[in-house]
């Protein structure tokens, strides 16, 4: 994982702790009673069971990604969670409902560290506290309905007041993202707007070649040939060098870069709480293969953070052209994993997106998008065609054989 991400994971959830932790004021007068209660074995038991219950709470918020991003649920959050459950549920057998109240801390854990959607969270936050409050009635009578009610009531107020921070921390991130898009699209934007302005700039240049053309076609009418001619040079020069600049300059404006894409699709990704790792073989590329390279990136890893649902994606860049993979899985998938068409276009993946990088790369190389091929994650491939990949060899001998001579 990049070190940058690292700080960022760490320093939400230690924020996230803070916010969390003040809670656990209520059970630290239950620890100071069974303290005093020493060497009393019911006390003991319950200080015991309360200790564990708070330092299994403090190690879900450490160990695991606040608002995450992506669909998957990690067997870390699994284990924290049920261990943090079957402590509260042991509790609330053994001391006979007087910590039914813990089932609450649950909550906050289950807003704020599981995946979306708000329902599921919910869902999965009442049926917890429904099987262990309810069976404890069973077993223990009606006598303690009262206390499941109240229960029941502090664990709506706490998913309500919970969702709304969680809320606000999903749009927080989402802004974030937002940002980082239009930040990258300013930059391609003042790109062309540079381009445009060279036209105006070599308007002054065109205006010079016209006018000095006039001044030549008059030089031929009064016999000045050899005057004329130097004029006709002149032209000839300014009009080549100002083509000359024109493509150079605009080409450079308008064709984007690998490492530039690279950087932009780091900036993206992290932004997004994913991590990123790159592979990127130093090739020179021929201009136009690079730009329909860099489009594959940039597309890639807009796919990855609106549609994957990954923890972790990598780009890949060397001779055979570009490859981004994750891990994730499309959000509203309707085919599932095992599916038989991979390349289905109604996969919400495969979208205008990836058509319009098939028609920049046309004569380039292919590009694919489709599922892993164990079905973990998603494959975005440009492969470059035969002949352009023989170029690029021929290119690439050629320059290391001029090095060599140097």
């Amino acid at each position: 994982m990049n070190s940058e991400l690292k700080d960022r994971i760490w320093k939400e959830r230690l924020f996230a702790l803070a916010y969390a932790s003040p809670f656990l004021v209520f059970i630290l007068p239950g620890i100071f009673y069974g303290i005093r209660a020493f060497p009393d074995p019911h006390a003991v038991g319950y200080t015991v069971l309360e200790i564990l219950f708070i330092g299994t709470y403090i190690s879900i918020w450490l160990l695991n990604d606040t608002a995450p991003v992506s669909q998957r649920v990690t067997p870390t959050y699994v284990v924290t969670l049920s261990v943090l459950w079957i402590l509260a549920t042991i509790s609330l057998y053994f001391y006979e409902f007087s910590t039914i109240f813990n089932i609450v801390y649950l909550v906050p854990a289950i807003m704020f560290l599981t995946v979306r959607p708000l329902l599921s969270r919910m869902l999965l936050g009442y049926a917890l506290y429904a099987f262990s409050a309810f069976s404890g009635v069973y077993f223990f009578g009606e006598q303690h309905v009262a206390s499941v009610i109240a229960a029941g009531m502090s664990v709506t107020i706490t998913f309500v007041i919970v969702a709304l921070s969680r809320g606000q921390l999903d749009r927080e991130r989402s802004r974030e993202i937002e940002q980082v898009r239009t930040k990258n699209l300013s930059v391609e934007e003042e790109r062309n707007r540079m381009a445009s302005d060279l036209h105006d700039v070599l308007g002054q240049t065109l205006t010079a070649i016209n006018t000095m053309s006039q001044l030549s076609a008059k030089l031929l009418e009064r016999g000045q040939i050899e005057r004329a001619q130097e004029t006709q040079d002149r032209i000839t020069e300014l009009s080549r060098e100002a083509l000359h600049q024109m493509r150079a300059v605009v080409r450079s404006r308008q064709t984007l870069s690998i490492p530039e894409e690279v950087d932009r699709a780091y900036q993206l990704l992290t932004a997004a709480n994913i991590s990123v790792s790159t592979s990127i073989e130093d090739v020179d590329f021929p201009e136009h293969v690079e730009d329909a390279a860099a489009h594959v990136i940039r597309e890639g890893a807009a796919n990855v953070v609106h549609h994957a649902l990954a923890q972790h994606c990598r780009i890949t860049v060397s001779k055979r052209g570009v490859r981004v993979t994750d891990d994730g899985r499309a959000r509203n998938n309707s085919r599932g994993r095992g599916s038989k068409n991979p390349e289905s276009s109604e996969h919400p993946r495969s979208g205008s997106g990836i058509e319009n990088l098939k028609a920049r790369s046309e004569g380039i190389g292919t590009v694919t998008a489709q599922s892993a091929p164990d079905g973990d994650g998603w494959v975005l491939d440009f492969a470059l065609d035969p002949a352009v990949l023989e170029s690029v060899d021929k290119a690439e001998s050629s320059g290391n054989r001029e090095k060599l001579s140097m």
